[in-house]
């Protein structure tokens, strides 16, 4: 004997379940809309907007980069034997560092690829935008 709502087997109501709770989840937090004809004339109609926006973030991340390429920025710290920091500079010194020049950046967009722990000049990369990277040079001198 069949059921007449189509759902007489286990993995036709697992995946109902499935794309229910899924449709349901992203839908409510609207995270996602369901694609139906008048949900892609809007879509195709804000296209040029989205686009225009995109262009602006990417033209000032580049704008960002090259002032940022131009930017040095010195950190006294305190030094031991053979230049040896006591500690490291950290990613948060730096975010600091540069709001004080006037450079608003997210600590987490700044990538210190190996721990500064030396005295000198070291190579900083800032992530801005997807592809778009500056890099930074930061000079460590010991606190006198």
């Amino acid at each position: 004997m069949t059921r007449q709502d189509g759902l007489d087997h286990p993995m036709r109501i697992l995946m109902l379940v499935i794309s229910n709770v899924a449709t349901d989840t992203r839908v409510m937090r609207e995270a996602a809309t369901l694609a139906d004809a008048g949900a892609m004339k809007n879509w195709e109609r804000h296209r040029s907007d989205r686009e225009e926006r995109a262009q602006q973030v990417r033209s000032e991340a580049q704008q960002l980069a090259d002032r940022l390429s131009e930017t040095r920025l010195e950190v006294a710290v305190k030094a031991g034997e053979k230049n040896r920091l006591f500690g490291s500079v950290t990613n948060r010194e730096i975010a600091e560092l540069l709001a004080k020049a006037g450079i608003e950046i997210d600590r987490h967009q700044i990538v210190i690829r190996e721990p500064i722990k030396t005295v000198g000049e070291h190579r900083v990369t800032v992530n801005l935008h997807h592809r778009i990277e500056a890099q930074l040079v930061v000079t460590v001198v010991p606190l006198t």
